[in-house]
């Protein structure tokens, strides 16, 4: 994927450069909304958006799980723990990305695009725009469904960059990387989840941020945690239950947005 990305990057002759997966559909106004804010905004390098997700048969749903910051600051934070941009839905500066940059890096046969941007986001501008410009399709056949486990530990490598240079860390706790790039892949697939760990993990990351934090970090750091309380409901009722109170106090909409399928994963819990 990383080097037919770069022939293609090589091929491109326009200042910018649009992605987008071949399953994926674009809204009408994608492409319009998108070079509109590069224009206005000539310090921004990447841009991403909202993506509406499409899953088999044609049903169209907006999981809260999916939104992705974006500040700069929230982007950056966000990156600890998961891509913060949708690989379908970003516009770029082609000069910065291929001649500064180098493109895709070759070695990354999955998560090359999560490389890549944080690559950006530690030396430029980067932005998403609040509005959903695509709709991503979710299917068994899609090449994210066929990343194998290896794809945890080049996830891992990427967030334990993230979190040394987003959290100014010399040395990044042995375990971090690891839990949180099993969260960032698919936990449900993995090896089952340790909330506590997971918890300290992530107190640990935002107690360093905790100073620095707009409302936009305690909005997604509100909205990571509710996702694993959801993800943990059906499991671990007690630490389930502690996360997303937890997350409530922190931000309400945040969690709200959650509150269904937390519901719903407690309920079928308990039986």
């Amino acid at each position: 994927m990383a080097r037919a990305l770069n022939r293609g990057l090589a091929a491109a002759q326009a200042p910018l450069v649009a992605r987008h997966d071949s399953d994926d559909v674009a809204h009408p106004e994608r492409l319009e909304t998108q070079l509109a804010f590069l224009r206005a905004n000539p310090e921004v390098v990447l841009l991403g958006a909202q993506v509406r997700v499409l899953y088999e048969h044609g049903r169209a749903s907006n999981p809260p799980g999916w939104r992705r910051a974006l500040t700069h600051d929230g982007i950056r934070f966000q990156s600890t723990f998961d891509n913060p941009f949708i690989h379908s839905s970003v516009v770029f500066r082609r000069d910065v990305i291929r001649d500064d940059l180098g493109g895709y890096d070759p070695a990354f046969t999955s998560a090359e695009d999560f490389d890549l941007w944080s690559r950006v986001a530690a030396r430029y501008e980067v932005r998403n725009l609040p509005q959903r410009l695509v709709d991503f399709r979710v299917h068994p056949a899609s090449t994210a469904a066929q990343f194998a486990g290896d794809h945890i530990a080049r996830s891992s490598a990427v967030i334990e960059r993230n979190l040394r240079d987003v959290l100014a860390l010399p040395e990044v706790p042995k375990r971090w990387s690891g839990v949180l790039a099993s969260l960032h892949v698919d936990p449900r697939a993995r090896a089952p989840l340790d909330g506590r760990e997971l918890l300290d993990v992530l107190e640990a990351i935002y107690e360093r941020r905790h100073a620095a934090a707009n409302a936009e970090v305690r909005q997604i750091f509100a909205a990571k945690l509710a996702s694993i309380a959801s993800l943990l409901a059906s499991t671990d009722r007690r630490i389930a239950l502690r996360v997303f109170s937890r997350a409530w106090r922190l931000d309400v909409r945040s969690a709200a947005a959650f509150a269904t399928r937390f519901a719903v994963h407690l309920v079928a819990g308990a039986r």
